[in-house]
């Protein structure tokens, strides 16, 4: 016989905190749609990358359109700044400028070999959950 507590999967998240020995456990439920934050963070962010100003001043005079027309690197690109964006428990991002600023730290590498990011990107931050 199970005793407990039974959790629709497709509508909630299960979070648990540890603290030393203790754990606080509490459903988080999960948002049907995209956050309207998270949705304007996203445009924006496409909208500095077609128009060459993403990452200001991280990029200023670096001519990056040719990487628009590399669909790995805007992959990349992508993955990185999602990659970084952290949501809040409605799903709403609260560092997208941080996100952006590691993206063109990126970008900014990969159009100048020689440029170091600093810090460099962690794992997390250049794989993250790809594929």
């Amino acid at each position: 016989m199970h005793h407990g507590i039974t959790i629709e999967c497709e509508k909630s998240i299960f979070k648990e905190t540890r603290i030393g020995l203790f754990s606080s456990k509490k459903f988080i439920p999960v948002p049907k749609k995209m956050h309207p934050d998270l949705r304007i963070a996203i445009a924006q962010f496409s909208l500095w990358v077609a128009n060459g100003s993403v990452g200001h001043p991280i990029l200023e005079n670096v001519d990056y359109s040719e990487v628009l027309q590399e669909p790995s690197a805007m992959e990349r690109l992508y993955f990185i700044f999602t990659n970084c964006l952290e949501l809040d428990e409605e799903g709403a991002p609260t560092n997208a400028r941080h996100a952006e600023e590691r993206a063109a730290q990126w970008l900014r590498q990969y159009c100048e070999r020689d440029h170091v990011i600093d810090p460099p990107l962690s794992d997390e931050e250049y794989n993250g959950h790809m594929y």
